[in-house]
C-alpha cells in the first residue's frame, strides 16, 4: 500500500481516498484463454459503484456514493483480480467523465478489508504529509 499511496499523492491528476463497498458485475471481469493469450484486452472497463466515506479534513467522514469506472489491467496472461461487495480502501482518480479506480496484476489502487491502522496511515499522509517511507532493495 505505501507504493500506491506515494503514487497517488505525487500524481498530477487528483485522487480521492475513499473507503466503503465496491460493487460491480463480476461476470464482466476478463478471462484469459491460455491458448489465445494475445486476444486478452490490456484494459477492461467495468461500471461500478463505491458507497461509503471519502477522506476530508477530519478523516474518512464525507458520505460518498457514486458510480465509477473500474479499470482491470492485464499484462499478457496475468489479469488483475477484483471482488464485488467487499469493503475496500480505494484511491479514485478524478477525470472529466467521473471517477476511475485501477486494479493491476501487481497491485493497483484497491485494498480489501483495510485495517484501522491502514486508514490512519492514509489520513496522516494525505492530511499531514507524514507518509510512510518506501523501502527500496
Amino acid at each position: 500500500m505505501p507504493e500506491a499511496l506515494h503514487e497517488v499523492i505525487n500524481a498530477k491528476e487528483g485522487y480521492v481516498a475513499a473507503t466503503g463497498t465496491l460493487t460491480f458485475d463480476e461476470t464482466q471481469l476478463p478471462k484469459v484463454d491460455m491458448q489465445r493469450q494475445n486476444e486478452t484486452p490490456p484494459t477492461s472497463r467495468i461500471k461500478a459503484r463505491m458507497s461509503g466515506t471519502s477522506l476530508g479534513k477530519s478523516g474518512f467522514t464525507h458520505r460518498f456514493d457514486t458510480p465509477l469506472s473500474l479499470e482491470i489491467l492485464c499484462y499478457g496472461p496475468w489479469c488483475a483480480a477484483a471482488l464485488s461487495g467487499k469493503t475496500v480502501l480505494a484511491f479514485l482518480k478524478q477525470t472529466p467523465a467521473g471517477y476511475t479506480v485501477t486494479s493491476t496484476p501487481c497491485g493497483g489502487h484497491i485494498f480489501y478489508e483495510p485495517s484501522k491502522a491502514i486508514l490512519e496511515t492514509v489520513e496522516r499522509c494525505y492530511l499531514k504529509g507524514a507518509c510512510p517511507k518506501l523501502e527500496r532493495n
